[in-house]
């Protein structure tokens, strides 16, 4: 007779060690390689930022010089003393690859002055120069290196020329080698010492206690000891990026000191006398407002005396002779120290999407282990979420820059217009999607959740493996519509398989597995997408999506769930159960008064209009990220609690009406005179990301309650759909309100909007609740 005793190490015999033991290395080696692929692409792009607002420093006297013909009536071919400086900009910086003055026609650009004499006569399309800004430098990345241009306008303001700069990418390559061989002997080193700790502590773990216990204790292991290694090389990144980066904050302000040294040598040339020159204090403040890696700026006299200053000196001086006097710029030592701030919050952003990616993996891989005590309905759920993270993942991780591949596609000369070219392939996948979606649960009915998976992946494989191959506009069209058509029958086969799965006291928290992974692959797939677009080019990322649903289909296969016969939820969708679901008062107004605006606010708040908004108030593309992804965190965070609540209490109705209230009053944050503009942003995407986090799960646990008669599916299908509706909605309502106003008052728009469908909402009574 066996005792407990006996038991355990019976139990330990079948945990697969070496298996378990080689899937944790291997996620906590991917962890540190992402983190490593992020800090390098960070580290480039400062670079870039340095060495480009420097070449824009050196080049605003030819630009000057430019801008001053224009007024004067010369076209840029008669202005002859640029082809002088064109070349003395090009000797004084071996940074700079190539410049080109050009002169802008009606149709097209031709170069007029070039350092290199074989670009001369050469044309470009005018069309990219009438988009050009004529207000300061635009920065853009060019596969011969990163460059700088400006449009110059006449007296009036029509384009007349243009200024192209073109940085060398030799030094820029060289300096980012020099960062990699450092960051990956330091990523190589924390690696090793990660594999030995975490082989020694298994070791340990393998004569514990069988059950959660054992489960609980791998997933602490594995999650501390990733995070502690990943943090330990965030650290030394901060030690490197501030060895190279004070280099290059004092070429910059040695680059000031010049230039301002050169225009009070002009002054000078004009008998003008320095202690006369008007307005020098003034200028000195706008350089250092316009460039903060300048703590201070002074102009004195041969004896010494000051003429003008401004600012304090927190670093040492660079000083230039003016004759017989002397002009100094003195660097910001605490500028390095505020971009390693902002850094630390990137580097916290990486280590959380690192996070966040190997505890999906982990998580799969300890489900396969034997449980004891464990609830067979929520294993059995817990096993689908990888698949469905997987496969959301390889549609998230273009979210960031799709718009830029479609504009690379677009040439602007079609009636729509360039911007409505970009947007037209974004509309075909919405509409695409919204129109698929009932297909997709009917064929889910009729023909099993695993081959509507697998039909789902297929379509969607194809579209991204299309999207990467585009060569012409138009592939783009198709190949979206593929990939919308597939995301609609993998999710709605996933959440057919988590209702079906789950009996109404479970509901909410199965439907909280959809939304989480939803939210989880939002949250990993922008930032990731982004770093290996920046790496590796955009067709990569499309061609790692492409993978992506490859390994969702074989995560799917292999999770150990059982299958849904088809025809298990009922009769097939069709126009009957449509109108059966509408013909209730009660999901008539749950779906208008909770579904549609809801989505109205995501689509239209988050994805349209904040990035609108943070942007006016000068805000980096970074930094808008990173107010975004909150929106994800928040709900990952709050809707656990809110299922939770949703299953043991019954509060589905209260949960829905709560979160809707939340996300109106944070619209109406817009026009609370007492808030900044800042702080109204944040408020609204806060209240947006806790009132959905609230909302999200016990809605549809109500619809699916209250239409319990039309089938699970049907509920799904239509849910889906209409709040597709809302997402088409959301955009064009903020859009007609910021024609008219600001993006204030298009932010209680919305805000009125979702606390008069939560008004709505009150109409529904729920039935059974405990």
């Amino acid at each position: 007779m066996r005792t407990p005793a006996d038991a355990a190490p019976a139990h330990q015999a079948n945990v697969p060690w070496r298996r378990l033991a080689f899937f944790v290395v291997a996620a906590q080696c991917l962890a540190l390689t992402l983190l490593g692929y992020m800090l390098l692409n960070k580290h480039r792009s400062l670079l870039d930022e340095l060495m480009l607002s420097r070449i824009e420093i050196e080049a605003s006297d030819l630009e000057t010089a430019l801008r001053t013909g224009a007024m004067s009536g010369l076209q840029p071919g008669e202005m002859f003393r640029l082809e002088a400086m064109v070349q003395h900009l090009k000797a004084a910086d071996p940074a700079i690859a190539a410049i080109a003055v050009l002169s802008v026609e009606a149709h097209t650009a031709r170069i007029v002055f070039a350092d290199d004499p074989g670009q001369l006569g050469k044309t470009l399309p005018a069309d990219e120069w009438q988009s050009t800004s004529a207000h300061g430098f635009t920065r853009h990345d060019a596969d011969a290196g990163p460059q700088i241009e400006v449009a110059v306008r006449d007296a009036a303001g029509v384009v007349i020329g243009g200024l192209r700069v073109r940085a060398a990418g030799a030094p820029l390559a060289a300096a980012s080698q020099a960062m990699a061989n450092s960051l990956w002997y330091t990523i190589a080193a924390a690696v090793g010492a990660l594999t030995v700790l975490t082989l020694a502590a298994l070791a340990r773990l393998r004569a514990a206690g069988s059950g959660a216990a054992l489960h609980r204790r791998i997933v602490v292991l594995a999650l501390s000891s990733t995070l502690a290694a990943s943090a330990f090389v965030a650290w030394q990144a901060d030690r490197l990026f501030g060895e190279q980066l004070k280099p290059a904050v004092t070429a910059k302000v040695q680059g000031i000191a010049n230039l301002l040294a050169n225009k009070l040598e002009y002054a000078a040339a004009l008998e003008i006398p320095l202690d006369k020159l008007p307005g020098v204090t003034d200028y000195f403040a706008g350089i250092i407002a316009r460039h903060p890696e300048v703590a201070a700026l002074r102009l004195s006299d041969a004896t010494g005396g000051v003429l003008a200053e401004h600012g304090a000196a927190r670093g040492r001086w660079i000083t230039r002779a003016v004759g017989n006097a002397q002009v100094a710029a003195a660097t910001d030592e605490r500028f390095v120290a505020r971009r390693l701030g902002e850094l630390a919050a990137d580097v916290g952003i990486v280590l959380l999407v690192s996070g966040l990616i190997f505890r999906e993996l982990l998580a799969a891989l300890l489900h396969r282990l034997p449980r004891s005590g464990g609830v067979p309905t929520l294993s059995a759920l817990q096993s689908l979420r990888l698949p469905l993270f997987l496969f959301i993942l390889s549609e998230e991780m273009s979210r960031s820059f799709l718009p830029l591949y479609l504009q690379s596609f677009t040439s602007g000369s079609s009636f729509l217009g360039q911007e409505a070219e970009v947007g037209l392939p974004i509309t075909a996948y919405m509409l695409c999607f919204a129109l698929a979606t009932p297909f997709a649960g009917r064929w889910t009915d009729r023909w099993g959740i695993a081959r509507v998976f697998a039909a789902g992946v297929g379509l969607a494989l194809a579209g991204f493996a299309w999207t990467a191959l585009a060569t012409a506009y138009w592939q783009l069209l198709p190949a979206r519509a593929l990939c919308a058509c597939g995301y609609a029958a993998c999710t709605i086969a996933c959440q057919r398989q988590l209702i079906a799965l789950t009996g109404p006291a479970e509901r909410a928290r199965g439907l909280a597995l959809f939304v989480g992974a939803v939210g989880i692959a939002a949250i990993c797939g922008s930032a990731l997408g982004g770093v290996l677009a920046e790496q590796f080019g955009f067709r990569l990322v499309f061609a790692l999506s492409a993978l992506l649903t490859l390994l969702a289909l074989a995560a799917f296969h292999s999770a150990r769930v059982p299958t849904m016969a088809p025809g298990d939820a009922g009769p097939l969708l069709g126009l009957a159960e449509v109108r059966r679901l509408f013909a209730d008062r009660r999901f008539t107004f749950l779906m208008l008064g909770g579904a549609v605006p809801a989505k109205i606010a995501l689509a239209g708040y988050l994805f349209y209009l904040t990035p609108l908004a943070l942007h006016q108030l000068a805000y980096s593309p970074a930094a808008i990220g990173r107010a975004v992804m909150l929106y994800f965190v928040l709900v990952a965070a709050v809707n656990p609690l809110a299922s939770w609540l949703a299953d043991h209490f019954g509060w589905r109705l209260a949960l829905t009406v709560g979160g809707g209230l939340l996300i109106g009053l944070g619209g109406l944050a817009g026009v609370a005179g007492w808030l900044p503009g800042e702080a109204a942003v944040w408020t609204g995407i806060a209240a947006l990301g806790i009132g959905t986090g609230l909302a999200a799960a016990p809605m549809q646990a109500l619809a699916s309650e209250i239409g319990a008669r039309a089938g699970a599916t049907s509920v799904a299908v239509v849910l889906r759909t209409v709040e597709r509706l809302g997402s088409v909605i959301g955009p064009l309502w903020a859009g007609a309100w910021l024609i008219s106003g600001d993006w204030r008052g298009a932010m209680a728009a919305i805000g009125v909007a979702v606390l008069a469908g939560t008004l709505l909402c009150l109409g529904v009574r729920e039935e059974g609740a405990r």
